[in-house]
């Protein structure tokens, strides 16, 4: 496949408006102060912390079918990948189990663990999702690693890239 040619957008669920897995290409970027201000802001709102950001993807039935677009928070310190329970089942998808997990507040809860496709950037693969209450579109690591991605460490606007291209 080669390298990505082109960073994804960094943006927040509120600004956005055309949430389409084609509006995949290179935003420009508002002034440092203006990303800085936004970044706090975010964090603020969503209890993040550094190396968290939004990007557009496809989530649908790993048989095929329609793609849903949502806005989904890159997290790299989550494991799975996590989609509302109600958009899972509009998709016709079913949890395979259900089991508990382990917060990052401490507390426990369990939730519905299955398979869904996911898109990112025109890829394609099927990766495991924890079916959550609604708001919560969350990329994990386990996903990106089988999207052979990962955060751009060179940068200091955080962005997705191919693992691989570090290694060349």
């Amino acid at each position: 496949m080669g390298t990505f040619s082109h960073a994804y957008p960094v943006c927040h669920r509120e600004e956005r408006s055309d949430v389409a897995i084609s509006s995949l290409k290179e935003t420009p970027l508002p002034s440092r102060d203006c990303r800085a201000a936004l970044a706090m802001t975010t964090r603020a709102k969503l209890g993040t912390h550094e190396g968290t950001f939004y990007v557009d993807i496809g989530v649908g039935h790993p048989h095929g079918g329609d793609l849903h677009p949502v806005s989904a928070l890159v997290d790299t310190g989550a494991t799975y990948s996590m989609m509302p329970e109600t958009l899972l089942t509009s998709l016709r998808l079913t949890p395979s189990e259900r089991t508990g997990f382990r917060m990052a507040n401490g507390s426990r809860v369990e939730y519905g663990i299955g398979e869904a496709r996911f898109n990112i950037d025109g890829r394609e693969r099927t990766c495991t999702v924890i079916f959550v209450p609604e708001g919560r579109h969350l990329l994990g690591a386990t996903t990106l690693e089988d999207f052979g991605l990962m955060v751009d460490p060179t940068q200091p606007n955080p962005r997705l890239i191919l693992a691989a291209e570090l290694l060349l």
